[in-house]
């Protein structure tokens, strides 16, 4: 039996990508900082150790792999404190994997590594990496970098990009537009909201990680992710309204304007010291208005990568979910 380690795995991907080892019979260890987060249907199939990325690792177990899934997610960080996790964690996990002479290291990215000031329509994963003002793409694209770095020196490497991430335990991204829709405080798109959202179902994403991680030819490859098809945020917005029984927005806005007033309210969060993220940030409007194009052809071709949820049949469950946690 094939043992691997996981990180992020109380978490959206990482939950779900332990769901697609243990169907195949792995033996799945978990590096996590929170405990208690370990999702119910992981209690006792799995082996938890506690640890935080920020700071020096636990003695880690001698496995064949690991998939390093965690990133801080808290999108009001600046670059430093968010780096200690993402970066420097990385870099842990990277040193880690050196002294436990790992078969496999998959390292879950970002399509955000491209930055948002670029539209991308059909991009392969020869597409150069962008320096980024915000917090989040800067140090996602400074992470793999350090993995790429890891590569050249011996390590046997493996990175996915994945898109916009959906479906049933997204607790960050759906929820919140439903709650707006739901509240009627969600009333106008940027840009008329007619940007590709690269959409991947989180299942789809599990699947592709468990191909990276088993396909010899991916040792030394970066993959992107989707769901293969365009699904722009107006459509996805009126799909969620729809299944909701409330009016779509029906107005847009400019970026600039949205810009303006993201910056305004980021300013006066600050100035007012309020905790947790501002209602609307620069970081949001940019990714909003991003065309996220980016071909699944090398992940198709070199790892049989097939894409079987999609958006329409997972509705459903995927709105369900967002109500019960929003």
């Amino acid at each position: 039996m094939s043992h691997a380690l996981v990180t992020g795995g109380t978490g959206f991907i990482g939950g779900h990508t332990i769901d697609r080892l243990l169907s195949a019979g792995w033996q799945v260890s978990l590096l996590a900082r929170s405990p208690h987060r370990l999702w119910p249907r992981h209690q006792g199939r799995v082996t938890v150790i506690q640890g935080d990325l920020s700071q020096d690792l636990p003695p880690l177990p001698q496995v064949d792999a690991i998939v390093h899934c965690a990133a801080d997610m808290e999108m009001h960080h600046d670059t430093r404190s968010m780096g200690r996790t993402t970066i420097a964690g990385t870099e842990r996990m990277l040193a880690a994997a050196r002294d436990l002479r790992v078969r496999r290291f998959v390292h879950v990215s970002s399509q955000a590594v491209y930055g948002f000031d670029k539209d991308y329509q059909d991009a392969d994963e020869s597409t150069p990496m962008r320096v980024s003002p915000h917090a989040y793409c800067e140090t996602k694209r400074l992470a793999e970098e350090a993995v790429w770095a890891a590569g050249r020196a011996g390590l046997p490497v493996t990175v996915v990009r994945p898109g916009f991430v959906y479906g049933p335990g997204d607790r960050r991204s759906l929820p919140p537009v439903i709650m707006l829709l739901r509240e009627g405080k969600l009333k106008a798109h940027i840009g008329g909201g007619m940007f590709d959202t690269g959409c991947l179902h989180v299942a789809n994403c599990a699947e592709g990680i468990y191909l990276a991680l088993t396909v010899d030819a991916a040792v030394g490859q970066a993959y992107h992710l989707g769901d293969g098809r365009v699904l722009t945020i107006r459509q996805l917005v009126a799909n969620i309204s729809a299944k909701l029984g409330v009016p779509a927005p029906a107005k847009s806005v400019s970026f600039g304007v949205a810009m303006g007033m993201a910056k305004t309210i980021e300013a006066t969060w600050r100035l007012l010291r309020r905790p947790g993220p501002p209602p609307l940030s620069a970081f949001t409007v940019a990714m909003l208005h991003r065309q996220s194009g980016f071909s699944i052809q090398k992940a198709r071709h070199q790892l049989g990568y097939v894409p079987e949820r999609q958006w329409e049949e997972s509705l459903d469950e995927t709105v369900a979910w967002c109500l019960e946690v929003s």
